[in-house]
């Protein structure tokens, strides 16, 4: 898991409680820091001399690093819904432009080439 800095929280979950209960305050204050660290960079934090901060760790980091996986799946996936958008637009526009051009060439008026654009597509970017 990379360090993502767009991201400015991580989810705790009610079932955590369970598992803090079970620790005393410096082993909770232990294991706190250490999901803090595993969700802003990554590094796992290595409880083998304590069993129970590390079976606590080893699955609240688990449901950690998923909710980050499907938080950067999500990102990009706007990403490229945003890219695809704009990509179809700067298209649209390009043929905007061009049927402007034709039809001032042949002596049409604009108004006319944003009829028929909007024939096409439905709806005119600009006007």
């Amino acid at each position: 898991m990379a360090e993502n800095e767009n991201k400015q929280g991580f989810i705790m979950y009610h079932s955590f409680r369970s598992m803090f209960s079970e620790t005393t305050p410096e082993q909770c204050q232990k294991l706190i820091v250490a999901l803090f660290d595993f969700a802003m960079t990554g590094v796992v934090t290595d409880f083998t001399g304590d069993p129970i901060l590390k079976i606590c760790f080893d699955q609240m980091s688990y449901l950690v690093g998923r909710n980050q996986e499907r938080y950067e799946k999500k990102c990009e996936r706007n990403k490229k819904i945003a890219q695809d958008g704009w990509e179809k637009r700067k298209l649209r526009e390009k043929v905007l432009k061009e049927i402007i051009e034709d039809r001032q060439r042949e002596g049409q008026d604009r108004l006319n080439a944003l009829k028929e654009y909007e024939e096409l597509y439905g709806d005119v970017p600009f006007k």
